[in-house]
């Protein structure tokens, strides 16, 4: 059975009962040579506990190993997943040490559920790397957002031998620390739970960070800049076509060749077009439409997959704004523009997204949608078709919104490319999330001040704005590099304004709060997250300890409270 759940939320699988230990598993250890941390390895796996041995592939001390002379941890890893026999693979590396209950704490996991891959720390026995604290804490444990994939660590890494083997395994034609983090990506954006488990650690010399290298194989923005022109082997967008574009094909590809991004594939599953060589095929005609539409959604490569009409014109940038949307606020999975409806005739533009998917989008879809292709791989081999996967989708994310029209249908025949601009009244740049309670900014230029955002009261903005002094200046925009919570009340409106700001790259904290109505459980996740929680009063703080806040504090209200600010002087640290 496999759990499907918005975001990078493994929770749910907690709930389910595991059962009598029967998954066989093979341990995987990539090994150089027959050295000392080689042996340190095999005698601690020979002896770990909680888990019946017969049910372990054992080629050497009740482990099954595979070593190449080489060195190389790609091939070595691929060669000993292809001798394997195991339902599940584990890898370690060389020199790790595991807690003695580590195979049993990654397979009490996979009786649990299909679809995972389970994560331990790999820590320097000296102290934890805090770098790699940060990250978990920031992500919720990975579970927040869309770079879980950075937590991937092949020296401590589990997943179903077949899921393993669908996804290619390592790749050997780049080095190992790209390899790595780059299987990581396709596994995490094939819609697989990421599922980390701190208490299954593994201690080894030098522990092992978030990954952090740059490749052309991993589309997320953490691993290439948006400037970066391309074309890339595996793309950001993946361009679908449905329903056909028809006589305006060529058309439509002009369009498509004159967006401001050039990181792009394009599928016509309902056309033959020829031009480019970003243009992908289906290898055969089969099937019907709704299908064929599947299908290309299944076999795109780019890590957002954006459905287009074939009957829309997108405006030049639609692609990237629609992108920088996505990249900016992690915990949503999908975008929203408004649909510009052209009448040639009577010279109108009329805004209106429900008619124009009536009109001329595909069955159930509207004639724009860019979303997560790992969120459409969660959803897409379910028996309900497009339509339904896509109402799937619709129900498991968020949306985030661009405000301004990208897309005007129909356009008149023969317009040359891009001249099919937004409204003329309409803002060319993306906006900021608008809150509910007054976000002001004050925008105070100055050399190495850290931009924060701040979300409270009047009374917290001027505090704030006393206590940034001059190392800090308040935005509003997405360069904040933190997130000050100050001052709020707790509440489903609050929630709104706040969720859209939780970035794994983005310090947080929360100073002189007042609990509200909730929503309780997002609250309580998001705490978590903060580097420090301060309640307004004690009984706000008892009501976020019953939450589940268990490190709440009594800070005060920021406009007048010293432990207030002491509490903001954690954020300083951790910035």
């Amino acid at each position: 059975m496999r759990v499907i759940t918005p975001e990078n939320d493994y929770r749910p699988v907690t709930a389910i009962a595991p059962g009598a230990p029967r998954l066989t598993v093979t341990v995987v250890v990539a090994a150089p040579d027959d050295s000392e941390p080689l042996q340190r390895t095999l005698d601690a796996v020979a002896s770990q506990r909680g888990y019946p041995k017969d049910l372990v592939s054992v080629e050497t001390l009740d482990i099954g190993t595979v070593r190449r002379e080489t060195g190389e941890r790609s091939r070595a890893r691929n060669l000993g997943a292809r001798h394997a026999d195991g339902d599940v693979l584990l890898f370690l590396d060389t020199g790790g040490v595991p807690a003695p209950d580590l195979v049993a704490r990654h397979l009490d996991w996979h009786h649990r559920s299909d679809g995972l891959v389970v994560v331990g720390p790999v820590e320097d026995p000296d102290g934890p790397d805090p770098e790699r604290r940060a990250f978990l804490r920031r992500t919720a444990d990975l579970r927040h957002g869309a770079e879980g994939f950075r937590g991937f660590t092949p020296g401590n890494v589990s997943l179903g031998r077949e899921a393993f083997v669908a996804s290619g395994g390592f790749a050997e034609d780049l080095p190992d620390d790209e390899a790595e983090i780059e299987l990581g990506y396709r596994l995490f954006t094939d819609g697989l739970l990421l599922v980390h488990d701190a208490a299954a650690t593994v201690a080894r010399p030098g522990g092992a960070q978030p990954g952090a290298v740059r490749s052309a194989r991993i589309p997320h923005r953490f691993s290439r800049s948006p400037a970066d022109r391309g074309p890339f082997p595996v793309p950001k967008v993946s361009v679908v076509v449905a329903p056909a574009a028809g006589r305006r094909r060529g058309e439509l590809l002009q369009q498509l060749q004159a967006q401001t991004t050039a990181d792009w594939e394009a599928w016509f599953p309902l056309d033959h077009v020829e031009g480019d060589p970003r243009l992908r095929r289906l290898p055969d005609a089969a099937g019907d439409d709704d299908s064929r539409v599947l299908r290309a959604i299944a076999a795109a490569g780019g890590e957002y997959v954006a459905v287009l009409s074939g009957s829309a014109a997108p405006a030049p940038d639609a692609l990237a704004l629609a992108v920088a949307e996505l990249d900016a606020v992690p915990r949503a999975g999908r975008v929203t523009t408004g649909i510009a409806i052209w009448v040639p005739a009577a010279g109108l533009r009329v805004d209106d997204p429900e008619t124009a998917a009536r009109a001329w989008g595909f069955t159930g879809l509207p004639v724009f949608s860019m979303a997560r292709r790992r969120d459409w791989n969660k959803l897409i081999e379910g028996p309900a078709g497009v339509a339904g996967a896509w109402r799937a989708l619709t129900e498991l994310t968020r949306p985030v919104v661009v405000e301004r029209n990208l897309i005007t249908v129909p356009e008149p025949a023969g317009s040359p490319p891009g001249s099919l601009s937004p409204l003329e009244d309409e803002s060319t740049a993306p906006r900021p999330p608008s809150p509910a309670h007054r976000v002001r900014a004050w925008f105070r230029r100055g050399a190495r001040r850290v931009p924060i955002a701040v979300i409270g009261d009047d009374r917290s903005q001027r505090a704030l704005r006393t206590w940034a002094g001059s190392w800090a200046r308040l935005v509003e925009d997405r360069s904040a590099r933190a997130l000050v919570l100050a001052g709020a009340t707790l509440d489903a409106a609050t929630w709104e304004e706040v969720w859209p700001w939780d970035h794994p790259r983005r310090e947080r904290i929360a100073v002189g709060v007042t609990a509200g109505a909730g929503p309780s459980d997002e609250w309580a996740d998001f705490l978590a997250t903060c580097v420090a929680v301060g309640a307004a009063t004690e009984a706000d703080a008892a009501i976020l300890r019953r939450w589940g806040v268990a490190d709440a504090v009594v800070s005060g209200h920021p406009a007048g409270s010293a432990d207030a600010l002491a509490l903001l002087d954690t954020l300083v640290e951790a910035l």
